[in-house]
Parts: C-alpha cells; structure tokens; sequence
C-alpha cells in the first residue's frame, strides 16, 4: 500500500461485496488490505507508526492547509496545542438551547428513510447508484407530498429545519419509534457506559449530543413548530441521508427495528460521527468536496461514495463470527456487535516520545527536560510493542485488535514479536511484511498464520468475486458462503473449505512482502527458510531437530524420497483411492 495509490484519501475500507459501483476516493481501492508488520527490533513499531501517519497527515492536513487562508490567530504546526481544521460536527449549546439541530441528520436513525433502500433488491437487479438514487427520490418525493402541515411557503427564507424535521414528521406513524421516543429509557439508549465516563470532556460531549435528542423529543410530543419553505435541495439531502447516514446504515444493518436497536444505531453512528471529526477525516473530506460546502452534507457523499452500508454488513458478519455470537439471541447479539463496534471505533491511538538533537545532547549530559523531546501521533499506523505492565499489555493488545479488526483506521499495524502468537489480525488484512526474517521457519508460519483465518478478507474478497452474481434472499455474506460450501467442496477436500482456504482459485491471494536491502543477507537467508519450512514437519519426535534439518538441506536429499518420509498431518489432504 503506497501512498500514491491514494489510501491516506480513505477512511475505511472498502467492503468486498459493495452494492453498487464506489465513487470518489474509493472508485480504485478495490480489494485494498491493511498490512500487518513483523520486526524483531523494537524500535521498528514506533518508526514506521510515526513516520506513516506523519506523512498521511502532511498529504490530509498538510494539503488542507495549503489550500485554506490562514488566520493570524491560528498556530498550524503540527505540534500546535489546537490542532487544525477544527471538528466540523459539534453538538453545542448556545443561550440553553441545542445550536446544531441540523447535525442530527447524521444522527437520527430514521425507519422511514431506512426502509427505502433494500440493498438486497439493488444486488440483485444490479442497480448503479444513479438508479438507486432515482428510485429514492422518487419515494421521498411522493412521501413529502403526503405530509399534513402547514407551511408558509410565500417565505423569503429557506427554512433548514426541514433536514432534521423531515426524517421525523416521516416516522410520526411509526410505532417502534412512537414506543422508543417515548420510553422512560429513550435517552439512555442514546450512549453505552464504558470507561471513559470519568472524563469529563468525553462526559460533556455526550450530555450536549442528548440535549438536541431532548429537544427533538419535544417537537414529537408538543408538536412542530410551523416551518417556512422547503430548501431547493431537501429532496436531495434525504436520499443522500437514505444511502450514506452513518445512524441509518447501523439501524439497517441489524435487519430488526426496535427500541433497543434504534439506541445502538446511535451509539454507532455517534462514534462514527466522532471519527469523521478527527483532523485527518475532516480534511480529507474537505479536500474531496470542498471546504465552502456545508459539511455535514459532505460526509453523507463521502459515505455513499464509501458504500457505508455494504461495509457495515460486512463487519457485523465478521463480528457475529467473533466468540459464537452468531448463537446468541438476538438482543444479545446487537448488543456485543454494538458493544465491539463501538469500542473499536473508539481506541485511542499512542503517541511517541522522539528525540531532537537538542534533546539527544541534554541527555546525555543528563541534564534532559520533557520539552526537550516532542510528540509524534499516530493513527494510520500504529505500532504494537511490549509494554512494563502486564495490565496494560492486556489492555493494549485487546485495543489495538479490535480497531485493526475493524474495516476503519489503522490501516498498518507494525509489531514485534508479541504480536506473533495468539492474536488474529485476518479481519481486514492479507499482506504481511517481514522486516527482518526470524531465524525460525516456524516463526514465519506462526507470523502469517495472524492473518490466515477463518473468513479472513483474503477469503472474503475471493468469495464476494467469484459468487456477488447470485439470487440473494436475505443475507448476502452467509447465502455466498454457504453456495461456496456446495460448489467448491467434494470428496478430495476438507471442511476448511471454502472458510480456511479456496482450491486451485487463481484470483487474489495472501501477499508476503520482504524487503531486500542492499548489501544484506536476507535474500540468501529467505530461500533457506523457505526451504527449510518444506521440511521442518520432518522433524516432529526428533529430540534434536535442528541437526536433522540441517543435514536434509545440507545433503540435498532428492524431493520424491523426502515425500515419502512425510507425516502428513494436513487437515486437507486427502489420497485418492481409485
């Protein structure tokens, strides 16, 4: 993944099933991977996190900057204490009353607006955008019509309170939204306890954002107040929120309307709010869009141009996957997928100490200060390293897997050896990079075996190619693995297929990167460890393995004798009897 290939212009990953062409900054990110990275030395982790997402930030934030006039008041140095752009989606409070009403159209999980786009039905008449586009503006047109309000329509003014209002004066006849507005419990559905409720900033958010559901609460039960003419784009503005609201989306993707779902598809669309108000979200959607227009419609098109819903559907499949969720009752089951998605779209990424020169020398002559060194970010790349508590090593591990396991940034995890074992990264990754090579052929295995999984994205992206073409009924994912189990399955495999692994696919593939420097030794040392990994089965109840390897790839011991010393244990390997 190089930056030329534009990944620091993506904010997730696109789905490998998109429901109809991807635009924008995702129309050539077609079957895109993170890229997981292993080196023994662990200074490796902090560099490349630190060096990667700098130079994404100086071709986001950095471009932004070039482009926007500069306000004498405005510190725009990296290392300024108000970073720039500002977060474009505030939720405030201006003379005791909610200031940002219209932000709710990111925000408010409309079933009107949810029921006019059958992602199913657009797969299945391979509809483009344009169509799906045409056919919503159409409903939403007859839908307004049918509404019974007054309105002064001789306004000079436009009245924006339409995008808010509209969505709910559609859902005034919906009964799960009747029954969830209102609950006694309507705005405690709207945020999970987690642990950061001590914060008080975070705290502070979160009462501000359930102050505008408040007032939405109100205009439901006391009534509208009488709105001026329609804006010339409301039509508009609707279909964008149908197909790229991220609260929409979520409320959709559980495929169950109810009080309990339509809190979690806040508390999603929330979070992905918060994350379209990171530094580097809001520039690259300004960059894409422009900064003159009005923000909030701008994430809606980035969204759409994303395929938000097909990349939703297909992280809540991967994490139905996760710890047998997919038995649990339903409830259950939308609450843990809320819970992860939420968690994940919530880490916090690490900041590096990095040493000046200045630094460096006062150190030395131990007379070292804290402003002495300086704080690098990360966020497209994050690195991954032991750590002197083994509380927050847990901690970290849990963290950095879930936002890796997750289809949103980061999209480089570099790591040493901790992450070797027991952790699965396959979720959104089939590239792995080899910084240095092990001494182990079997640290190689244990490395790329992270992202060579049940379902992993390799699989996932070979099954969405091979099998997008079919008549689906309900659920895409399982309907396409479950026609792959029937057609790529017979007496000579095994169950792994076609969850573990394709036959004979030639399509896209795990991809294993080392790089060769100049001078080094590792290109000599790769072809003996790959040649070692064919035989190191050999060894198994050897109590001196390593000679016995040693003297197989010292003697060349002709390949059709070594086959019959194998024991084969392979899970796939099945002998023809006939």
């Amino acid at each position: 993944m190089a930056f030329e290939d534009e990944a620091h212009k993506l904010l997730w990953l696109p789905p490998s099933l998109p429901y109809y062409e991807p635009q924008g900054p995702y129309k050539h990110a077609k079957n895109f991977s993170k890229i997981l990275v292993f080196s023994a030395w662990e200074m490796v982790p902090r560099a490349i996190a630190t060096l990667l997402s700098y130079e994404s930030e100086r071709l986001s934030i950095g471009e932004l900057i070039k482009r926007t006039p500069k306000n004498k008041k405005e510190n725009r140095s990296y290392f300024a204490k108000n970073r720039f752009p500002n977060p474009r989606i505030k939720f405030a409070i201006k003379d005791d009353e909610p200031a940002n009403m219209n932000h709710l159209c990111l925000a408010y999980p409309s079933v009107t607006l949810m029921n006019l786009f059958d992602p199913i039905d657009a797969l299945n008449q391979q509809l483009s955008l344009s169509e799906i586009k045409d056919k919503v503006r159409n409903d939403i047109k007859d839908l307004l019509d049918q509404l019974e309000m007054p309105v002064i329509e001789d306004s000079n003014r436009q009245d924006e309170r339409w995008y808010y209002l509209a969505p709910m004066l559609l859902d005034l006849d919906n009964e799960k939204v009747n029954d969830w507005i209102r609950s006694d419990e309507f705005l405690s559905t709207l945020s999970l306890e987690d642990d950061s409720q001590d914060e008080a900033q975070i705290k502070s958010d979160k009462l501000v954002f359930i102050k505008h559901f408040e007032k939405l609460k109100d205009y439901y039960l006391n009534g509208i107040p009488v709105l001026g003419r329609k804006p010339d784009d409301l039509v508009e503005v609707l279909t964008d929120m149908v197909l790229g609201s991220p609260t929409i989306s979520a409320l959709r993707m559980f495929n169950h309307v109810n009080s309990a779902t339509l809190g979690y598809a806040v508390q999603i669309g929330k979070s992905i709010i918060d994350r379209f108000n990171t530094q580097e979200a809001t520039a690259v959607v300004e960059l894409e869009y422009g900064s003159r227009k009005v923000h909030w419609k701008s994430i809606l098109k980035y969204s759409i141009d994303g395929n938000i819903q097909a990349m939703m559907d297909e992280y809540r499949h991967m994490l139905l996957e996760e710890g047998g969720l997919k038995n649990v009752e339903i409830h259950q089951q939308n609450l843990e997928v809320t819970k992860k998605m939420v968690k994940g779209l919530n880490a916090h990424s690490a900041s590096y100490n990095v040493d000046t020169y200045q630094g460096f020398k006062q150190r030395a002559k131990g007379k070292s200060k804290e402003q002495d060194s300086m704080k690098m970010r990360t966020n497209f790349a994050v690195g991954f390293l032991n750590v002197k508590s083994q509380e927050s090593s847990d901690q970290r591990k849990d963290s950095i897997r879930l936002a890796f396991n997750s289809p949103f940034r980061p999209f480089v995890l570099a790591t040493t050896s901790i992450g070797q074992e027991g952790l699965d990264f396959h979720y959104y990754c089939r590239k792995i990079v080899h910084w240095n090579l092990p001494s182990n052929p079997i640290d190689i295995e244990q490395r790329e075996g992270r992202i060579n999984r049940y379902k992993g994205l390799v699989i996932r992206q070979n099954i969405a190619e091979k099998y997008k073409d079919l008549e689906f009924q309900s659920d895409a994912w399982k309907e396409m693995f479950d026609e792959a189990n029937t057609q790529e399955r017979n007496q000579m495999t095994s169950e792994l297929v076609p969850y573990w692994c394709l036959p004979n696919h030639e399509g896209i593939k795990i991809e294993r990167h080392v790089p060769m420097y100049p001078m080094s030794k590792d290109g000599a040392k790769y072809e003996r460890l790959i040649k070692i990994l064919t035989l190191y089965r050999l060894s198994l109840g050897q109590s001196r393995q390593e000679e016995l390897l040693e003297y197989l790839f010292e003697n060349q011991v002709d390949e059709e004798k070594l086959k019959d010393l194998f024991i084969n244990l392979s899970p796939y390997y099945k002998r023809a009897i006939f």
